[in-house]
């Protein structure tokens, strides 16, 4: 079939969850048109995953400005500003060093057409999309919720600078044909639903018809337990009516199917730590018995499309921190994982279910990455160019599922295009 052609502009863009899955529905042709991200890491992956980034390429390109020009160009668009402590990155310092590395984060920047800070946005060219993914901070429960009202000053209420920028395309007569925003469930429960029904007013009135759903990961195809409220807003004078959330279904697919067969040492945890493992169905006696678990013991029913902990480390002062999961059900949700240690653990066992001489580990990046709908290779180059273990970890935290994306993608072009397309849900319904 042919492609919708579509421009984009994605903002709060991360690593480009929202590129690939409107891109994995294989409908639409996707122009980006500008992003604006200011984690400088984020940009980073973003151009290793989406524009082919490698050193190589930082090596040989030969357009650069001068070391000075590129600090002072990063500098105006905020990027590597730690927005926590309200503090800009000293590229100036970084140019003054010998290594390329102003070169790799100016050269990024250019491949993605960031933007920056969404501050620093006078006005965005046309694009039929824009994609929003406002930060959580401030309205999850992991954090400090202090709300997202536009004279809050927090994180989240950065949202509003979004608007800004819509009533800005008003005026200027170019509104997108389509929005998406994503953000935490916890900006549809009590304490925020008011500030939620207010952004759909906001976008009643700037002339768009706004339907929302909260989908969650496992039940889109990708065995994480991740509810997110998803909003997609079409342009009033072309919306036909006709959009509707994917069902939720189940493919089958467990933590087991995405795991990493060859597992470096480092991502297993200390005999000490493991010693304390305690399974949930009975206390087990790690002293007398280490090394074995009786078979029928650990879960192995892959009909549960949900988290299944077999048991707790005793370890750790945070309860999230103890629970050690099985490969046969689907991960928790992932976090930023920021602070130290804070992976999701699975029990290790063989194929026959019996687990001796088991061990505990953390999820790798590259599992992560793939619980976020992203491949092998996307980890492979996002490590090329000089992601380290970290950011991989909070970059998949920040994410959105692209496997969600997709589904979104695909109900999109069923109400707009073709009434007749078959969306991946209803394939399992």
């Amino acid at each position: 079939m042919d492609k919708i052609k579509l421009t984009m502009n994605t903002l709060f863009a991360g690593i480009g969850c929202q590129e690939r899955g409107i891109k994995n529905s294989i409908l639409f042709d996707i122009d980006v048109v500008n992003i604006s991200e200011i984690n400088k890491e984020a940009v980073l992956s973003y151009a290793a995953i989406h524009c082919g980034l490698t050193p190589e390429m930082v090596d040989t390109y030969t357009d650069y400005p001068s070391r000075e020009e590129m600090a002072r160009q990063l500098t105006e668009i905020n990027l590597g500003c730690d927005p926590e402590k309200n503090k800009p990155y000293d590229w100036y310092k970084l140019s003054r060093r010998k290594s390329s590395d102003i070169n790799k984060y100016w050269l990024a920047n250019k491949l993605t057409h960031n933007l920056g800070d969404i501050n620093k946005i006078e006005f965005l060219s046309y694009a039929d999309l824009w994609t929003i993914s406002f930060p959580c901070q401030s309205i999850s429960v992991a954090g400090k919720m202090k709300g997202l009202k536009p004279d809050s000053g927090t994180r989240s209420s950065l949202l509003w600078e979004n608007i800004r920028l819509l009533k800005r395309a008003k005026d200027d007569g170019t509104l997108p044909k389509y929005l998406m925003f994503e953000n935490v469930k916890n900006l549809v429960s009590k304490k925020f639903i008011d500030d939620f029904n207010n952004l759909l007013g906001v976008l009643d009135e700037l002339g768009f018809n706004s339907y929302w759903e909260v989908l969650n990961a496992k039940d889109c195809g990708v065995p994480q337990n991740r509810e997110r409220v998803f909003v997609i807003s079409i342009r009033k004078d072309i919306d036909k009516g006709k959009f509707e959330f994917s069902k939720p279904f189940d493919t089958g697919i467990r933590l087991k199917d995405i795991i990493d067969r060859n597992v470096d040492e480092k991502y297993y945890l200390s005999k000490d730590i493991q010693e304390q493992f305690v399974l949930n169905i009975e206390k087990y006696d790690s002293k007398n018995n280490i090394g074995y678990i009786p078979k029928e013991q650990i879960p192995t029913d892959n009909t549960i499309n949900d988290c299944i902990q077999v048991g707790d480390l005793n370890h750790y002062n945070y309860d999230e921190m103890n629970r050690v999961y099985s490969k046969e059900g689907c991960s928790p949700t992932l976090n930023t994982m920021q602070g130290g240690d804070r992976q999701p653990r699975v029990l290790e066992q063989n194929e026959a279910g019996v687990v001796e001489n088991f061990r505990v580990r953390k999820l790798t990046p590259c599992e992560c990455m793939k619980l976020m709908g992203f491949t092998e290779e996307d980890c492979a180059n996002a490590k090329n160019i000089g992601i380290a273990d970290s950011q991989l970890y909070k970059q998949s935290g920040n994410g959105i599922v692209t496997n969600c994306v997709e589904l979104l993608a695909e109900h999109l072009y069923k109400a707009q295009y073709d009434n007749t397309y078959k969306c991946t849900d209803e394939n399992f319904i």
